[in-house]
């Protein structure tokens, strides 16, 4: 892949790196090299069950540290494609250079980088660590003794599931989803292409026992 360096705050040139690692504004295939990694430092997931009286609560967390996503739709999301009315504008596109001394996301407009600002790059590469509250259960067993009553009933329990509660994740993050996959093959891990998030969703239910 080839290394995004930034925009140079006095030019208000894109700049990357050859394969030597010199500063370039016109990088080509040639300049690709290996960049981060798919794979985690480590990663893993936590489950607790807790019991109380006649109530029950089972977490599971799921994590990953040290491992780099590329999201490849940012190309179509930042620069010109997005300007051009292609995709949503990222709020990221409104910092262009602008003058000498500008810390700016986008080259400036004139300048010869400008139409190469969104080639794949490091730029879509980003640290992909993060902990996922992965799913919650809350249940509660109706006692055995109102049970009796009713005679026919051996066992009530009532539950509420939450998946994909909430996500502690980098700032730059933010709105996507760091369990990234492939849109077309489930197996090609830590890229993605406009691929949807995993979505919250709640469950309420009951289970009887006869």
């Amino acid at each position: 892949m080839i290394r995004y360096v930034g925009v140079n705050p006095q030019t208000g040139d894109a700049e990357w790196l050859d394969a030597n690692g010199n500063i370039t504004l016109n990088p080509s295939t040639n300049d690709r090299v290996v960049v981060g990694s798919p794979l985690p430092d480590f990663s893993g997931g936590i489950t607790n069950n807790f019991k109380y009286k006649d109530f029950d609560l089972s977490v599971l967390m799921n994590y990953s540290y040290g491992n780099e996503i590329v999201l490849d739709g940012l190309r179509f999301a930042d620069g010109n494609d997005a300007i051009g009315g292609i995709v949503n504008i990222r709020t990221q596109n409104l910092n262009f250079w602008r003058q000498p001394g500008d810390n700016a996301f986008l080259p400036s407009p004139t300048s010869v980088t400008f139409n190469r600002f969104n080639q794949r790059s490091s730029l879509q590469m980003l640290d992909g660590s993060y902990l996922r509250l992965k799913n919650i259960t809350l249940g509660y067993n109706v006692p055995k003794k109102a049970l009796d009553k009713l005679g026919f009933i051996s066992g009530l329990r009532f539950y509420a599931t939450a998946t994909n509660l909430f996500t502690i994740k980098g700032n730059e993050l933010d709105g996507i989803d760091p369990e990234v996959t492939d849109d077309v093959d489930p197996l090609f891990q830590g890229e993605t292409f406009f691929t949807a998030p995993q979505s919250k969703s709640y469950l309420f239910g009951a289970r009887l026992t006869f």
